[in-house]
């Protein structure tokens, strides 16, 4: 592990975050996860900030690994 190692942890729902994590200097910054709202037929919804999201991970060029949080639907969401 270099001192520039970087992991991260993402809670990918809309109302989730992505975390990173500097193990040498123990320094973790959560950020929620970048959304947008659209117009939809039936008012607004949101949706994911595609170019958000790849604008801040690419901030983090030192990146070893990331975990995703395995997402299941629940009836009636």
């Amino acid at each position: 592990m270099t001192e520039n190692t970087t992991y991260g942890g993402v809670d990918n729902g809309l109302g989730g975050g992505i975390a990173f994590f500097k193990p040498a200097t123990n320094n973790l910054i959560v950020i929620p996860i970048p959304i947008i709202r659209t117009k939809s037929a039936k008012g607004f919804k949101n949706e994911y900030d595609i170019q958000g999201i790849v604008s801040l991970l690419s901030q983090y060029k030192d990146i070893r690994m990331i975990t995703l949080e395995k997402s299941q639907g629940f009836p009636g969401q």
